[in-house]
């Protein structure tokens, strides 16, 4: 049978007949680990053996000694053994708390008497007629009363002890299961196993004095004797050993004892061959002697010696199974021992036999790095050639015909070619360039292109260089990163092609790459070569877009317009012909040719590609109208769902947005691609402008320097960052960034227009003419280069220049929403209230989000003092621009005009931080300030203001009052006449002297200065009151008299006139003549308290008692917290007017 080591999984095999019914302990001589064994059918419990064979055996079955107490640790034994089991010795009981004798620990250091000695003593040779080692035959067993067996071949001399209580055989276990036979084997003694006997057999060795116990491997074992299994039979507890006189101890020549034996057994051992004859033997257990010297046993020995030297047995005769009774007690040595077969000879077949398996796998894996592929099965794979020659064949003419559907029936059959034909390089190159064409439309199925990937590896690694590997390489790398990185594969196909036959896929492959790559000489080339080889669309429409790429329009249109009358219902020719008329201002042409691919029937056969460029080129029609851009923004939208991946059509739907005002819509429409926008030039150009009129200089200045480290140089996004560096406020650098884009792009039309305009911001008028004039020279079609040129017109003070420039601008688009703003600011300029309103209502229905409109609106409603439409105008402007300055401060000047002085300084401080450089913010923001008392603050952003205007009179004048508030009365005399001086024709600076004089009681020196501003406005009704009443208060009533009448005949209707005139004529001419102007007074100044005032004391003067009463209860009503109401309502009292 076949035993498995469960400790190191090492292959054993026994003999059955060496198994005991109870089963036996075996010793792994590798891991020297003990296990036990039973058979395999009598698995799991002690059998009695039958009782024939034990009366055979002559085996006596002692009585069971009384059980000991059970140890507290160690292995658990089976109970008694009944009728026929061999008894094992239990152990003795150990103490509490320590291990158990019978466990197995490592080997102790000490070699055990039990082991086998290393073979240095040369043991008798028993040799048949052969010459060869045979066993010895001795005679047959003793009786059956003979002393009872040991353990195995080890014997304790202590008494053995029964097994613990309630111990049973299926606590041991259960034993390895039978496995394949392994290198080494426990054979019956015969022929001895060479591989055997190179191992060192290990010993089970004794205990020491102290108690039994199992242990290791012994010194002698170590030292290199034969190694076997060693069997520990597991008897059961069995009486005490027998003494001295009942039997000999036998020692082998290693120093293992076993016994006692009686001399029947001894001799039937020695007749079986299981002792050699050189162990020594003991009566007494202590002074052993030569088993030779034994009379008993010499002549036995003798007896042997004859008969094998008359019969000479064969030295490998086996012996059957039973016939050993003794043979299970001496099994830890094997009987017989052969010669060692040299190590070459063994080795010698399994050597050849895997030499030849490495040679077939050499040859077989190595055919696998070829064509041929693994053990060159690829020739048994090949399937029908003929098939996958027509399939290709129909593939080659659908990718001819340069369409969607046809590419999608090329891919198709190229697939079944594959099929037909796995090996086929050719068809797997085909497959590859079909997924290539229709990924070039977005339109290559995922798994295709997996499929292509993997051919194209499998072609470079099974045939690198040849002319289908190339074709799937290039065919690869343009379907998956197209671009500079297909160069080096270019030219390896272009050498390669030069050297074969022309292919024409080959070519249309060449030239798509070098479109990929921008270079359309390249793309040229190969595809005049292609139309050469070929009949169909595919090469003029790849010599159109190579056109198209050299910047040529033209030659690209005549080209395309050969193949659409050539073939009316080819849709790619009529798509590309659309865009051109688009690009060219044609829309009735761009309408037409896009008609056929609108179409619904048209859908199915478009590529996801091209049915979102149709989109794209339809929302470019709508969005020349007003009216139809929410109809332009649903076509961009289609276009991004009919192809997600087309990144031109968010740029697309960036831009529309944009031109409609609507930033934060914008930079909601690149934010689904935030992530990947630096990597295309076009969407982060748009992301970049969109960030930037949203606010978010510094997140488009950042994405603007990382797209421009991807595609250094970019035009484009040069432009977009000088634009989110204008809307940062820094001007120095977006020029720097346009006219570097300007280097990169000479005919760019943009960069010249901005230049224009930040030349124009900051007043150098030569600059901007330089600039303008070059955008309009390089754009003669493009009417934002006739609206700046207006704007500079009007700058320059040319009005009709500027008049003409807008016109030509919405001569060019009728709904140029620049120039429809220039001509309404025109308007305004000239005074024409109603035809500036009327402009800017139009420009706002243009661009409903246009800023600039709002703000323009603003201002005119402000400037018509309608400040309730200013503000509202004014707040939409903020609302679509936050951060515009000049929205923001003309906001809050029209909230501190309004008397809300809180809101305005909230804003005007927005301002002036958004713009610190802006002196109407400072302005305003001083004076905002100023109203709400913080005169301190309010002489800081004056002060500011005036140091960054230092022509503007205005910002002195509201210094001056704002020092005339703070009492610096002398300082603000002295920045009155500096605003004098900065505007020599302005009456406000002189009224403003006068007033300052006045209020401090220096009317003398108002006298000049308010002359002077009656000089120089002299329909100024104001001016002319103020004199008056400066006389008057002079006593130069009269004259007084003469200015005020003056006042009222320049401006009959002004009322404010009456009162002091009225005055003035009492003081000169008594109160009879001033009574009229008096009661004129009333009626057209109702809300003046003052002629009620005097009024009051008239008619009390002429004892108009009731009329006095009335003229004094209107005017407490008028002035309720006037200083005299005491006295006034006294005067009531007396007049009878409290009754």
């Amino acid at each position: 049978m076949r035993v498995t080591c469960p400790h190191c999984n090492a292959a054993y095999k026994i003999d059955d007949a060496r198994v005991t019914p109870a089963g036996v302990k075996v010793r792994c001589p590798r891991c020297h680990q003990s296990f036990p064994v039973r058979r395999p059918d009598e698995e799991g419990a002690a059998v009695p053996l039958p009782g024939g064979a034990a009366a055979a055996a002559g085996v006596p079955l002692p009585a069971p000694a009384a059980p000991p107490p059970a140890a507290a640790t160690g292995i658990p034994l089976p109970p008694p053994p009944g009728t026929g089991s061999i008894p094992l010795p239990p152990p003795d009981p150990a103490p509490g708390g320590e291990d158990s004798p019978f466990a197995f620990g490592p080997a102790p250091e000490a070699p055990s008497p039990f082991a086998l000695g290393p073979a240095q003593e040369p043991e008798p040779a028993f040799t048949g007629a052969s010459g060869a080692r045979a066993p010895v035959e001795l005679p047959g067993p003793a009786a059956a009363d003979d002393a009872p067996l040991g353990f195995g071949e080890v014997d304790f001399p202590e008494p053995p002890a029964a097994p613990p209580p309630g111990a049973t055989p299926e606590r041991f276990d259960a034993g390895p299961a039978p496995v394949d036979d392994a290198d080494i084997v426990v054979d019956e003694p015969g022929e001895p196993d060479p591989f055997v006997a190179a191992a060192s057999e290990p010993a089970f060795d004794a205990a020491p004095a102290g108690g039994p116990a199992f242990g290791g491997p012994s010194g002698a074992a170590r030292a290199g004797a034969s190694e076997e299994l060693e069997m520990l039979f597991g008897e059961g507890a069995r009486p005490a050993d027998a003494a001295a006189g009942d039997g000999y101890r036998v020692r082998r020549r290693s120093g293992k004892v076993f016994g006692p034996f009686t001399e029947a057994q001894i001799a039937e051992m020695l007749a079986k061959g299981e002792l050699l004859g050189n162990e020594d033997v003991s009566a007494d257990g202590a002074t052993f002697e030569a088993l030779s010297a034994v009379p008993a046993f010499a002549a036995e020995l003798e007896r042997l010696a004859a008969q094998e030297a008359a019969h000479a047995p064969p030295p490998a005769a086996a012996r059957p199974p039973g016939a050993q009774p003794f043979g299970d007690r001496m099994a830890a040595a094997k009987v017989v021992e052969g010669e060692r077969e040299p190590l070459a000879r063994r080795l010698a077949k399994p050597l050849a036999a895997g030499l030849a398996v490495a040679a077939v796998l050499a040859v077989g894996l190595g055919a696998g790095l070829t064509g041929h592929g693994w053990f060159f099965t690829g020739h048994l794979r090949r399937g029908d050639s003929k098939v996958a020659v027509q399939k290709l064949a129909g593939a080659r003419a659908a990718l001819a015909r340069g369409d969607h559907a046809s590419e999608r029936s090329a891919l198709d059959l190229a697939a079944q070619a594959v099929a037909a034909d796995a090996g086929s390089a050719e068809a797997a190159a085909l497959h590859a360039m079909a997924v290539a064409a229709l990924e070039r439309r977005h339109a290559a199925p995922r798994p295709a292109l997996d499929q292509a990937r993997r051919a194209a590896e499998a072609l470079e690694r099974d045939d690198p260089g040849s002319l289908p590997a190339l074709e799937a390489r290039l065919a690869v790398a343009l379907a998956t990163t197209p671009g500079a990185g297909t160069a080096a594969a270019e030219t390896a196909l272009a050498a390669a092609l030069a050297k074969a036959r022309p292919d024409p896929q080959a070519f249309a492959l060449l030239g798509e790459a070098a479109l990929a790559r921008g270079d359309a000489v390249k793309a040229a080339a190969a595809f005049q070569r292609l139309g050469g080889l070929e009949q169909g669309p595919r090469a003029p429409m790849g010599l159109a877009r190579a056109a198209l790429l050299r910047g040529k329009p033209e030659e690209a249109r005549s080209v395309l317009e050969k193949v659409a009358a050539a073939d009316a219902a080819y849709l790619p020719a009529r798509l590309e012909l659309a865009a051109l008329a688009e690009a060219a201002g044609d829309v009735d042409g761009a309408r037409t040719q896009l008609a056929p691919v609108l179409a619904d029937a048209a859908q199915p056969r478009l590529a996801p590609l091209e049915r979102a460029r149709a989109r794209m080129v339809e929302a470019a029609l709508l969005d020349r109208s007003a009216a139809t851009a929410a109809d332009a923004e649903k076509a961009l939208l289609a276009a991004l769902e009919a192809d997600p991946r087309l990144a031109a059509a968010r740029a697309a739907l960036v831009r529309q947005r944009l031109r409609r005002g609507d930033a934060a819509g914008a930079v909601a429409a690149s934010d689904p691609v935030a992530a990947e926008a630096a990597s295309d030039p076009a969407l982060a150009a748009a992301r970049v402008r969109a960030l930037a009129l949203a606010g978010r200089a510094l997140d488009a200045a950042r994405l603007a320097d990382q797209a421009l480290g991807v595609a250094p140089g970019t035009p484009a996004l040069l432009v977009a960052k000088a634009v989110a560096l204008s809307a940062a406020g820094k001007p120095q650098e977006a020029a720097a960034a346009y006219a570097e884009a300007l280097a990169r792009d000479a005919g760019a039309v943009e960069p010249r227009v901005a230049l224009g305009r930040l030349a124009l911001a900051r007043g150098d008028l030569p600059a901007a003419r330089e600039a303008l004039a070059q955008a309009v020279e390089k754009g003669p079609r493009d009417p934002a280069a006739h609206a700046a040129l207006g704007e500079l017109r009007a700058a320059e003070g040319d009005a009709a220049g500027a008049e003409a420039a807008f016109r030509a601008a919405l001569a060019l688009d009728a709904e140029h929403a620049a120039a429809v703003l220039g001509l309404a600011r025109l308007a305004q300029a000239r005074g024409d209230v109603a035809g500036a309103r009327a402009g800017l209502v139009r420009a706002l229905a243009l661009e409903p989000r246009s800023a600039e409109a709002q703000l323009a609106l603003g201002t005119l409603e402000w400037s018509a003092r309608d400040l309730e439409k200013a503000d509202a105008a004014l707040a939409a402007a903020v609302d679509l621009q936050p951060r515009n300055a000049a929205a923001l401060t003309r906001l809050g000047a029209v909230k501190l005009e309004r008397g809300d002085a809180e809101a305005a300084v909230k804003l005007l401080g927005a301002a002036t931080s958004e713009a610190p450089g802006a002196a109407d913010a400072q302005l305003w923001f001083g004076r905002a300030l100023l109203a709400r008392g913080e005169t301190p603050a309010a002489l800081v952003r004056l002060r500011k203001a005036v140091d960054l205007s230092p022509g503007a009179p205005e910002p002195r004048l509201q210094l001056g009052q704002a020092l005339e508030r703070s009492g610096a009365l002398q300082e603000a005399i002295e920045a009155y006449q500096a605003a004098a001086a900065a505007a020599p024709a302005l009456p406000d600076p002189h009224e403003r002297t006068a007033l300052l004089y006045t209020a401090n009681g220096r009317c003398d020196l108002a006298l000049a200065p308010l002359a002077r501003a009656i000089e120089l406005a002299p329909r100024a009704t104001r001016l002319r009151v103020e004199l008056g009443e400066c006389q008057g208060r002079l006593g130069k009533h009269a004259e007084a008299v003469r200015t005020l009448r003056a006042a009222q005949r320049a401006d009959p209707a002004a009322a404010q006139v009456l009162y002091p005139l009225a005055r003035e004529v009492h003081q000169a001419e008594g109160v009879r003549a001033a009574l009229p102007l008096y009661e004129r007074a009333v009626r057209d100044d109702p809300k003046n308290a003052m002629p009620h005032y005097f009024l009051g004391y008239a008619y009390k003067e002429r004892g108009q008692r009731e009329r006095a009463v009335q003229a004094f209860r209107a005017f407490l009503a008028l002035k309720p917290d006037a200083p005299e109401r005491r006295d006034i309502e006294a005067e009531i009292e007396d007049l009878g007017g409290a009754r």
